[in-house]
């Protein structure tokens, strides 16, 4: 992200000339260097996203995707200021914040799905989800 040469500057050729093959192929011409990229910078973030969410005071877990826009837009404007050879992208911003709102997204789905199934356990055991024994009922 913060090397001073550009990420795609010994593969991008491979790359390029490997999408043209799959294009020839019949492959769409929208799945060209542009949408892997973006896709990429949508994957590297995800991670971010989901370990903040999880690892975050539940207050705060929110704010994934905004902690992932804040790095992302430090991250460019560094390439901005301090590394001529790199090309810092508003695009790679709104990709990277897609990708740490996807994995906080991710992250809340696994949350919701394991207390879904502590419940339904812990219901067919005869116990409240809490730990406690559930209160007597009476008629």
């Amino acid at each position: 992200m913060l090397s001073p040469r550009p990420v795609d500057r010994d593969g991008g050729t491979v790359l390029r000339a490997a999408l043209a093959d799959l294009q020839r192929a019949g492959w769409p011409s929208w799945f060209d260097y542009r949408f892997v990229e973006t896709v990429a910078n949508v994957i590297m973030f995800v991670p971010l996203g989901l370990f903040f969410f999880i690892l975050a005071p539940q207050g705060w877990r929110r704010l994934g995707p905004v902690v992932g826009l804040a790095l992302s837009a430090g991250i460019e404007f560094t390439q901005l200021a301090a590394l001529p050879e790199r090309v810092a992208s508003p695009y790679d911003v709104a990709a990277n914040t897609a990708g740490s709102g996807v994995g906080a997204l991710f992250a809340w789905i696994m949350l919701r799905m394991r207390g879904r199934r502590r419940r339904r356990s812990a219901s067919r055991d005869g116990h409240h989800p809490s730990g406690q024994p559930p209160a007597p009922s009476h008629p």
